[in-house]
């Protein structure tokens, strides 16, 4: 920074690009090609689906003689403001103007996943979630047009179960992580169908992902990532409608049960993480509403027996 401009408002962001995470519109200054490289990794499939006032994202790059990887960083929001602060790497999120600034180093952008997962997306994902929609932990998948959300803690087979439909001729949506829209009239369910992120111990489920090398991913989890994009043998989508709500049980006996609505109330919003007053609320009246689609238990012991019953489950609507 120079003397004259102490707050670097007169640097160059010299590089510009138009992205469209789960189908939102996003702009993104930088002057670093890494940083849009990291972009372009992270939404560059996602078609245009909304017509939103674009979000916009700054990030500045800054030499620095540091060399060590990066380290995660800390998440704090207050009202509009949400800061991330990782040493040297920062950036202030201010979701009521649909606005980011990133100051990252240059050591710290030539870690490409870490960028995209810490900064480009958690901020993406923010201002999203304070806008439009409401996160939900639930692979989805749909047969026949009819939307299934698989629900369940971590642990509880949710990206099992969903590959597994996959592999039998479902549509795949999200692996983990689903998002309702807000102010969506039905029960509508967006997703990232590029990819299926699995644990390490995929292989001994599902054989064909021997070939799969495991990795360190950049929250510290040993993954396997398999891409979905290109593969003509799975058909996938970005969203659905959704008409059922499934709560996952592998320790049971076989079979569906019914669960009732604040039940099933209760279960989403506990994965919810908190914000704001006026956000929750917007966040609850969803799940209300995504609620009032069947709601049931499905116990299971092999995937096989899963999906069966899920065929069956949607085959009766």
């Amino acid at each position: 920074m120079s003397a004259l401009d102490p707050m670097g408002f007169a640097r160059n962001l010299n590089c510009m690009g138009d992205y469209y995470p789960l189908g939102f519109p996003l702009r993104l200054w930088s002057n670093s090609h890494l940083v849009m490289d990291a972009a372009a990794a992270s939404w560059s499939d996602f078609p245009a689906a909304f017509s939103t006032r674009p979000l916009e994202i700054q990030a500045v790059v800054e030499s620095s003689l540091e060399t060590a990887s990066p380290t995660p960083p800390d998440y704090q929001g207050r009202e509009h403001l949400f800061l991330i602060m990782g040493g040297q790497d920062s950036a202030a999120c201010d979701h009521s103007q649909g606005f980011a600034v990133c100051r990252l180093r240059d050591s710290t952008v030539r870690h490409q996943a870490f960028t995209s997962y810490y900064y480009l997306e958690a901020i993406a994902l923010h201002l999203l979630t304070q806008r439009y929609l409401t996160p939900v932990h639930a692979a989805c998948v749909t047969r026949h047009g009819a939307g299934v959300l698989l629900c369940g803690d971590s642990g509880a087979g949710k990206t099992s179960l969903a590959y597994a439909c996959a592999k039998r001729q479902w549509c795949y949506v999200s692996d983990n992580e689903s998002w309702l829209l807000r102010e969506h009239a039905g029960r509508v369910a967006l997703g990232n169908p590029r990819r299926i992120r699995f644990r390490e111990s995929a292989p001994e489920l599902f054989p064909e992902l021997r070939t799969q090398q495991p990795f360190l991913f950049a929250n510290g989890k040993m993954s396997l990532t398999l891409e979905m994009s290109g593969r003509p043998e799975f058909s996938t989508a970005f969203q659905a409608d959704i008409s059922h709500l499934v709560f996952l049980d592998r320790n049971g006996h076989t079979g569906i049960d019914k669960v009732t609505k604040e039940e099933a109330f209760q279960r989403l919003l506990s994965g919810v993480p908190a914000y704001s007053s006026p956000v929750r609320r917007e966040h609850e009246a969803s799940l209300r509403r995504l609620v009032e689609a069947e709601t049931v238990c499905l116990s299971y012991q092999s995937l096989d027996a899963g999906v069966d019953l899920l065929d069956q489950l949607v085959a009766r609507s």
